[in-house]
């Protein structure tokens, strides 16, 4: 299970970086940050969605931050995370081309 959850992981990071790249945060490890990724960060309006490698287990958390600074930050489970994910997705794909656009290129 956690090996799923690291191509999640993985996945995401390349995924959402091109597609979204001004929303997206990716930390990889290794040299010139070339390796697999360590965490990925998507930024939806104010909430920041981020899941994170520790000890080789995915740490999902939603987050809230204002100007880029970040005022909280909750632990979830992974279903959880991908249930708000998708829906923050759709809410910021209902009001931006952009984020429409972006999407529309993943499927």
């Amino acid at each position: 299970m956690a090996s799923d959850h690291l191509a999640l992981l993985d996945y995401l990071a390349g995924t959402f970086a091109a597609a979204m790249p001004s929303a997206t945060r990716v930390q990889r490890r290794g040299l010139f940050n070339r390796g697999r990724a360590e965490s990925v960060r998507v930024h939806l309006g104010d909430t920041v969605f981020e899941l994170r490698d520790h000890a080789g287990q995915v740490e999902p958390s939603i987050g809230s931050s204002v100007g880029g600074v970040a005022l909280s930050r909750e632990k979830v489970t992974i279903d959880a995370w991908v249930v708000r994910f998708a829906a923050a997705l759709d809410d910021a794909a209902r009001s931006s081309d952009h984020v429409r656009a972006a999407l529309a290129n993943l499927v």
